[in-house]
């Protein structure tokens, strides 16, 4: 019986860790970084199209480094050069994409913004090591990174990249997503320099203590700086602490809660299991298991659920549609865990016990769990993201009227998310802030697209500004009041002689028909004195054959069509 966790090919373990590190949860990460980014910096997500490049430089890049590391030979080890170098430009272009947006970002700065930048630094880092390593293989003619190279350089990778950008994402939505207190600053600070210093200081002391015995309580005490960095950021998120219950009114899925959560569960564990190494003999068999452990714990427990957990509440929004299956992802996240704590477990008892027989027939298992349930997730995700939109009525009457027209934009808006202080008194110029923030993106998107709107300064007299704040109004939660918290659906298509805004809000809508007869009747029909019609009316003189608008779907959808200047 192999029962060892030796007798893998290394270039196996390492091709797996590749794939994780840089195929799935780089990708996931590149993802969510275009996403998030533009929304938290208040601006549009700059050099759009050199996305489809970089998806498609990683993607390659990965794919030839799975297939050739495993069987590298004279022949064939060139493409492991080729596949860093393909990495390495996707890295790159992803780094200028990031940094071109929060340049042009117009907002101040907030704790999370030196997350997000030095996470985007330490990617570049990594990108440029991993060339080296794969330059390395080319020329030494071998399969196998070092080991004392390979070990720091995961840790590097995860620490420096990865949580710098979960920590930038946690720090600006834990506290909405969960309903907990705003993060503590000083914490997070005292987090984020301490690791950023500890980083390399942990790479050079590990990558050379089995050379220099003496360096040993460095990478010791490197650990702990980590440990306690971390454990620092905890505290500062406030992930554990009581509810405020400012959202308790709000009906919305909540699923991904436990999920969050549960990341910091294991994100704690790995550290305490790292914190574990130094209380054995340095490079011992027990050590070596332990540091497999805490790797799982991190990369599995913490990583991968924190990108469920995130990817179970942002996927169906960005969708604008609800995900696949609540029981299912309940499943998958109940598996996950169960398949992550049997190898965690299994593999601190074989470094510890003498019944290795029992934990390895149990150690093999927990990989079949954590794939049942990473299979589930990926087909739930799947499924949400090509679920069919809501039948959105396209204004087929206006559209033929600014010729050829294409849509150009599909936004679901959650005004919510345009508020970075946290918690805030529910006055009229909060409730509205929102819309002036979210219509200067769109005015810089449309001047992106060579569409050049003078819309009105003064909100009174903007029918874009009146759209949204009327959808706003109509947007209901269960007890009849307006919702920061729901979405608004916004297209936009643009033709060769105009172009058209539709804008749908969550609400029940109207009759259209019958409330415009009842208020040139003058009849009462509840519908906020007319107010949204008025407007519309109002802007039209200012605008005068430039503005035509149409309410349409169920009564909350509103159409504005501009034509363009002869």
């Amino acid at each position: 019986k192999n029962q060892n966790f030796h007798y893998v090919l290394h270039s196996l373990v390492q091709t797996h860790g590749h794939a994780q590190l840089f195929g799935w949860v780089g990708l996931c990460i590149i993802g969510f970084a275009y996403y998030i980014v533009p929304r938290v910096k208040n601006v549009e997500l700059k050099y759009r199209e050199l996305t489809t490049t970089c998806f498609w430089l990683m993607v390659t890049g990965t794919v030839i480094r799975i297939f050739a590391q495993p069987y590298a030979n004279e022949s064939t080890n060139i493409l492991l050069p080729v596949s860093g170098l393909l990495e390495f430009m996707a890295v790159a272009l992803f780094a200028f994409i990031i940094f071109s947006t929060v340049l042009a970002s117009q907002e101040k700065k907030e704790p999370y913004d030196k997350f997000i930048m030095a996470g985007v630094l330490w990617f570049l880092v990594c990108s440029i090591m991993n060339l080296f390593m794969d330059v390395f293989m080319f020329f030494t003619n071998t399969n196998e990174i070092p080991r004392t190279f390979y070990s720091p350089f995961v840790h590097a990778f995860l620490l420096g990249f990865v949580f710098m950008f979960i920590f930038a994402v946690n720090i600006r939505t834990v506290y909405a997503f969960l309903d907990v207190g705003t993060a503590r600053i000083g914490a997070i600070n005292t987090t984020f320099w301490l690791l950023n210093l500890t980083i390399p200081l942990y790479f050079i002391a590990h990558s050379l203590s089995y050379k220099f015995p003496f360096l040993i309580p460095i990478s010791n005490l490197t650990i702990y700086l980590v440990a306690f960095s971390i454990l620092l950021f905890v505290y500062g998120i406030r992930i554990f602490e009581k509810s405020t219950q400012e959202l308790d009114d709000v009906v919305m899925d909540r699923s991904y809660s436990k999920t969050i959560r549960a990341a910091y569960v294991w994100l704690i564990i790995g550290v305490l299991i790292l914190g574990a190494k130094p209380l054995f003999t340095a490079f011992s068999e027990a050590q070596y298991l332990l540091h497999g452990a805490a790797n799982h714990a991190l990369a599995v427990g913490f990583v991968t659920l924190m990108i469920i957990g995130y990817a179970s509440k942002m996927v169906p929004t960005f969708k604008g549609v609800d995900m696949h299956s609540i029981k299912l992802a309940n499943l998958s996240f109940y598996l996950l865990n169960i398949g992550c704590f049997l190898r965690v477990y299994t593999q601190i008892m074989i470094g510890l016990s003498h019944s290795e027989d029992f934990y390895y027939s149990l150690i093999g298992f927990s990989g079949w769990i954590e794939l049942t349930a990473i299979g589930m997730f990926g087909y739930n995700v799947w499924k949400t993201m090509n679920a069919e939109d809501e039948d959105i009525e396209e204004p087929e009457e206006m559209l033929t009227e600014i010729g050829n027209p294409s849509k150009i934009k599909s936004d679901r808006v959650v005004p919510w998310e345009y508020y970075p202080e946290g918690k805030f008194e529910n006055s009229e110029v909060k409730d509205f802030q929102w819309s002036f923030d979210y219509q200067a993106q769109l005015v810089d998107f449309l001047e992106e697209n060579g569409v050049c709107l003078n819309l009105h300064s003064d909100p009174r007299q903007n029918p874009v500004i009146k759209a949204l704040e009327n959808a706003y109004n109509h947007t209901l939660n269960d007890e009849g009041n307006s919702d920061l918290k729901l979405p608004i659906d916004v297209e936009i298509y643009k033709g060769e002689e105009g172009v058209i805004f539709t804008i749908t809000d969550s609400g029940k809508g109207f009759d259209f028909a019958e409330v415009a007869e009842k208020m040139k009747k003058q009849e009462k029909y509840f519908q906020n004195a007319g107010h949204g019609f008025l407007v519309y009316d109002f802007c039209k003189g200012i605008y005068t054959d430039g503005l035509h608008y149409e309410v349409s779907g169920k009564g909350n959808r509103i159409n504005i069509m501009y034509k363009f200047e002869k």
